[in-house]
């Protein structure tokens, strides 16, 4: 393979003089990929679609916030105060599922409960909250924000693959365009040959030395060539068209490619293409396989918290307490408040549900990404055969457009000396066209392959 790219590389170009040429008002490929970069609608989206995941992760970081909690009851009727109750202070969440709290209690009151019954300044108490359950293993708000942590990464991946589709799409339109403009210039040019010799025969023809049916001959061929000029120069117009729909504005207004600009022809020379070693390796952080695995991720998140729930769902509450006043003093064991708290349904079919539901979704993504990565590495076999290939193409169409070129030259030769027909030298630069437009295409073929290989791997992104 390596013989083939180097035999590629060293050979020259010498292709129909003006397809080479580079106009004036060339729009080179860099410029057209810098504004693309810069000012396409779906890249500039992209910020804002990582910004809207990491939104959702500060969101779900606001479970785990300090909470000022407060309370307040009272109650008169016929002017008796019944009772005065309330109780203010912080509550702070943690990570491990525990609630820390402490609060400042008040409560006094003619008809007061006598469990809630405070020294007169009032009650400090200071305490925890513990889940002995299920939640203490995998919480929903662990749950929750570990999820919208994964959704993140799952953006990221899917803001590589987004961004590389739209440079792919500028490349590919561009090099379409390419191919088009030279396939027009090569028209041309045959056109421009074809209506020369239409009058050279014409001449000749008044002077008695060529036979009418060569003028009507070379006047038929110059015709289909003008024919071909015109179907050329539309369809390099569309493709200029395709392209203009890449660029657009800061302000989201689209742009147009002027007609006087041309494509850099040089855009569709040979490139070595990349190590296919290296290739492979990439397909480890394959967009694509990257967001299936972060499913697979969020899958087991979602089964480690349906899990939990089988367990029956206890809290333990305990708090130390003190007075208020100057004669209030912590002393612990001997002050202190607890409680406990257990719900267990019965036949946990919502539990059971979920978690049978979680295992279903764990699978299915597992068996995804496993489908993803094999398909991923049998894509990126099959595009670097077609590189291969395709450079074969390449050096077998640049011989016969040589050839090609010996055989309309030779030709030429002869009919000058009268020893070949207007049929003859129009069949031979015929096939040069034709060989010269295969060329092109295999070309744009070879480039489009090795780009589709970056593509899969989203080799355009870069941090």
């Amino acid at each position: 393979m390596r013989s083939i790219w180097a035999c590629i590389f060293t050979l020259g170009f010498t292709f129909i003089g003006s397809a080479q040429s580079t106009p004036a008002d060339t729009l080179q490929l860099d410029s057209v990929l810098t504004w693309v970069d810069n000012h396409h609608p779906v890249i500039r989206s992209l910020t804002f679609r990582i910004n809207r995941a990491d939104a959702k992760v500060t969101a779900a970081r606001g479970a785990f916030d300090p909470q000022i909690v407060a309370n307040y009851n009272e109650k008169q009727f016929e002017g008796t105060d019944y009772f005065n109750y309330g109780q203010a202070g912080l509550k702070l969440p943690t990570w491990l599922g525990v609630d820390v709290n402490a609060y400042q209690v008040i409560a006094d009151g003619t008809y007061l409960n006598q469990e809630r019954t405070v020294p007169t300044e009032g009650l400090y108490k200071i305490g925890v909250d513990i889940p002995v359950g299920g939640d203490l293993i995998w919480d929903e708000r662990r749950a929750m924000l570990r999820d919208a942590q994964l959704v993140v990464e799952r953006t990221q991946a899917e803001q590589r693959l987004a961004y590389s589709d739209v440079i792919y799409e500028a490349k590919m339109r561009y090099f379409e365009w390419a191919q088009k403009e030279a396939e027009w210039e090569v028209y041309t040019e045959v056109a421009q040959l074809a209506k020369e010799r239409f009058e050279l025969v014409k001449r000749a023809f008044q002077a008695g030395d060529r036979p009418e049916m060569d003028t009507v001959e070379s006047r038929i061929n110059w015709y289909n060539r003008q024919i071909k000029v015109q179907e050329a120069r539309a369809a390099a117009n569309q493709a200029r068209a395709k392209l203009s729909a890449m660029l657009w504005t800061d302000d989201a207004i689209p742009l147009e490619i002027p007609s006087t600009y041309k494509p850099a022809i040089s855009a569709l020379d040979f490139i070595i293409p990349p190590d296919s070693t290296s290739m492979y390796n990439k397909l480890i952080d394959q967009p694509q396989v990257a967001a299936l695995t972060v499913e697979v991720d969020r899958a087991m998140n979602q089964r480690r918290w349906s899990r939990a729930q089988l367990w029956p769902d206890v809290s333990v509450q305990y708090n130390i307490l003190r007075g208020v006043g100057d004669g209030g003093e912590w002393n612990i064991p001997d002050q202190y408040e607890w409680g406990l708290q257990v719900s267990i349904p019965l036949f946990l079919r919502k539990a059971r549900g979920n978690a049978e539901a979680a295992d279903a979704y764990y699978q299915e993504a597992e068996l995804k990404r496993m489908d993803a990565v094999q398909k991923a590495e049998a894509e990126m076999q099959g595009l670097q055969t077609q590189t291969y290939n395709l450079a074969r193409q390449w050096l077998q169409a640049q011989e016969v457009y040589q050839m090609s070129s010996t055989l309309l030259d030779a030709e030429r030769r002869r009919f000058r000396l009268g020893e070949s027909s207007v049929f003859l030298v129009n069949s031979r630069e015929n096939a040069l066209v034709q060989s010269a437009v295969t060329w092109l295409k295999v070309r744009t073929d070879y480039l489009l392959s090795i780009e589709q290989q970056r593509r899969l791997v989203a080799d355009y992104w870069t941090e």
